[in-house]
């Protein structure tokens, strides 16, 4: 009997749970960014001298999916006066942002995930997220006008995590954005963030077999970004931007997807 009332209980906390989550969840990140000084962190961030000015100087640092097993993650938490995670939802390791344990971020200090997305096809990882927030997490999402802006950009593809992200930020009033270690693909991940794509050939399979994704849209849509909204880059992002644009994902003879956005 007290298994039985102990399995009703546990059932009815978590439905109390879920249900919290859900009606606790805001759909508009820009306020927690607002006038803020914002800096992000990308899979290829090498953490030199000039990102720890920026750092320094920065109110929120924005560490995303997988970032936090990066291993200059903890010296960024060292240097951050705050740190904001994003988090795309999706757990795959291959695919997506990998684990999500809302419990060790709790214990780690977060109170709140922000989610860069708003595709419907995606919702099932929004219930997801809900379903297993046992660190009763706030789930903080992209406003729905902005990512369609973004995703028209983009000509209908869906913005990776870092490109929703620095596009998002770029937008907020006040915001001022600062950008380490995103790369649009055109550098192999750190290992300890994606093992399986540690070469441009690999990089290139995984975007084309998923579809979903077009990098060289994102890259140019940066550049125009970054030119509207003072955006500033680190010095290998730098010296991408300064070298000659070259298409590198959807070019094969045949491919019916623009190559040369």
């Amino acid at each position: 009997m007290r298994e039985r009332s102990g399995s009703f209980f546990d059932r009815l906390l978590d439905a109390v749970r879920i249900r919290y989550s859900r009606l606790k969840q805001l759909h508009d990140y820009a306020p927690a960014f607002r006038d803020a000084k914002v800096v992000v962190i990308g899979p290829n961030c090498l953490l030199d001298e000039r990102d720890r000015s920026h750092i320094a100087a920065a109110d929120v640092v924005v560490v995303m999916n997988k970032g936090r097993r990066l291993r200059i993650y903890p010296e960024l938490v060292r240097l951050a006066r705050r740190i904001a995670y994003f988090h795309c939802l999706d757990l795959s390791d291959q695919w997506g942002g990998g684990p999500l344990d809302t419990s060790e971020l709790r214990k780690a200090g977060f109170k709140e995930v922000f989610y860069p997305l708003a595709d419907e096809r995606l919702q099932k990882n929004v219930h997801d997220f809900h379903a297993n927030n046992t660190g009763w997490l706030t789930l903080r999402r992209i406003a729905p006008t902005v990512y369609r802006d973004i995703e028209r950009s983009l000509g209908g593809f869906r913005p990776t995590s870092g490109a929703a992200i620095v596009g998002s930020l770029a937008m907020i009033p006040g915001c001022r954005v600062y950008v380490s270690g995103i790369t649009f693909y055109r550098k192999a991940y750190m290992p300890e963030y994606a093992s399986h794509l540690q070469d441009l050939t690999s990089i290139k399979q995984q975007m084309e077999s998923h579809g979903v994704h077009h990098p060289d849209r994102e890259f140019i849509a940066f550049m125009r970004l970054k030119e509207q909204y003072a955006i500033e880059v680190d010095e290998q992002l730098e010296a991408i931007l300064q070298a000659p644009y070259t298409p590198l994902f959807y070019t094969d003879p045949g491919d019916d997807r623009i190559a040369y956005p």
